[in-house]
């Protein structure tokens, strides 16, 4: 979804005043809540500046509005209270926190590296890769998460959290075991399945969208899937060292929306 394609800057900073006065808000106010100057909230509600993706979901969040409403061509800021505060906004904001599930996330890793492990080319690192492209597709589809993982920008890439500790503990559940393999471009750490994963933890829905993942991306050379990942829109709009939203899955465009995968 390109807003500046959907909407002017005009129109959008006309909603976004609109907003901001029914919220009681003062320019001020609203540009600390959201992190950005007040000059910012001065030009965009003049039409001046256009707005970011990463910066409309912020003010969704701030202004509390629904983006698919905002941008809708029947928009009226006065009807907002119909949607913003019933049970469904709720509920989307609560779902867009990934929960650990160290059981799910068990059996998540050890289907990926059941089907990936004999692969020269998936070491420690394009295993990162591959299962951010399992998480992010699996929730820009169902908008449900599915092993509960939360990703940080490193070095243009995603890089698990606490990546150390869930390996540790899948190698004292004796359910890995951590190689060291010599390539020719130098040493690798890979991670073997010792252990088969419990299919009644994954939904169907789940295992099906692994597979197409990695029968797209499992033999593609690291350097390659890297360079390509890196220009994914969550990863691209992510300062440095920061969490990466899922919600930013929802406005990625071809080839990397997962919209045309076919659910089952």
């Amino acid at each position: 979804m390109a807003l500046d394609t959907e909407l002017t800057s005009v129109e959008i900073g006309t909603r976004l005043e609109q907003l901001r006065k029914k919220r009681g808000l003062s320019q001020a106010e609203l540009a600390e809540q959201v992190s950005l100057p007040r000059t910012s909230i001065v030009q965009l509600e003049a039409g001046k500046r256009q707005v970011s993706l990463i910066e409309i979901q912020r003010f969704s969040k701030t202004l509390t509005f629904s983006i698919d409403e905002f941008i809708a061509t029947n928009f009226m800021a006065t009807q907002l209270d119909s949607f913003t505060l019933n049970d469904s906004e709720s509920t989307f904001e609560r779902i867009s926190i990934p929960i650990l599930s160290s059981d799910k996330l068990k059996d998540t890793i050890l289907y990926v590296l059941e089907k990936v492990a004999g692969k020269p080319n998936v070491d420690e690192q394009a295993l990162h890769l591959l299962l951010y492209l399992c998480d992010f597709n699996y929730y820009e589809l169902y908008e449900e998460h599915l092993s509960g993982i939360q990703y940080h920008k490193m070095n243009d890439l995603p890089q698990i959290q606490s990546f150390d500790g869930m390996l540790e503990q899948l190698i004292h559940l004796e359910a890995v075991v951590r190689v060291k393999t010599k390539m020719p471009q130098g040493i690798v750490f890979r991670l073997l399945p010792l252990a088969k994963p419990n299919l009644q933890n994954l939904k169907a829905s789940e295992t099906a969208l692994i597979d197409q993942v990695l029968e797209a991306y499992g033999d593609w050379a690291y350097a390659a899937l890297s360079h390509y990942i890196a220009q994914d829109l969550p990863i691209k709009v992510s300062k440095v060292n920061q969490v990466i939203d899922y919600e930013m899955a929802f406005y990625r465009e071809l080839p990397y929306s997962s919209r045309g995968y076919c659910k089952n």
